[in-house]
């Protein structure tokens, strides 16, 4: 039971919660490649099948990193050789699908999915949220100076600007939801 503070009246509401009972299966696999000392990688993928709604699990994951490093101290010829020893740059990448959500009816509560409380108007779990990407770079340097050795590095998140949604309104499956809006007119009490 909660205080409805628009109304002043009790209004009782059933939430779904999760009760850990959730049963996931799935498979994971990976493939690291490495070329010497200058070249470093690894692939993976995972794969989960069951009750995603309640563990909150994304079906398909794949994800990597891949690095190219420098030796420090090895052979330095010309300007570019001594730039380069002691680099190292690593990109490190993810894409995975949406969160599983149920869809309510929209009366403009303004409930947000992944989570489920509500008139449900489909299965259980029925929809999802937008998959995701994330794309990351980091580069460094080793350096000397002073005679102490420092490590200045640049690290880059989202390097693509990629706009991930991990959040919509359970009534529309959207980032909009216009009786929400209009029941709510200021920002404080909007989304």
């Amino acid at each position: 039971a909660y205080n409805d503070p628009t109304t002043d009246r009790v209004i009782n509401l059933l939430v779904l919660s999760n009760l850990d009972t959730a049963s996931v299966k799935g498979i994971d696999a990976s493939v690291a490649v490495g070329a010497g000392s200058w070249l470093d990688g690894r692939i993976g993928y995972t794969y989960q099948a069951g009750d995603l709604l309640w563990a909150e699990g994304r079906r398909h994951t794949v994800a990597g990193r891949v690095g190219l490093r420098a030796p420090a101290g090895g052979r330095a010829e010309g300007w570019l050789g001594g730039l380069l020893s002691g680099a190292e740059m690593w990109a490190e990448f993810r894409v995975a699908s949406g969160l599983p959500y149920t869809k309510l009816r929209n009366v403009g509560a303004g409930t947000i999915a992944p989570y489920v409380s509500g008139n449900v108007v489909e299965p259980l779990g029925s929809s999802t949220t937008p998959a995701i990407k994330e794309l990351d770079l980091r580069v460094s340097k080793r350096v000397r100076v002073a005679g102490l050795s420092w490590s200045v590095f640049a690290d880059v998140r989202n390097l693509l600007a990629f706009t991930n949604t991990v959040r919509v309104f359970a009534e529309t499956g959207t980032t909009t939801n216009d009786l929400h809006r209009d029941r709510f007119s200021s920002p404080e009490r909007g989304r």
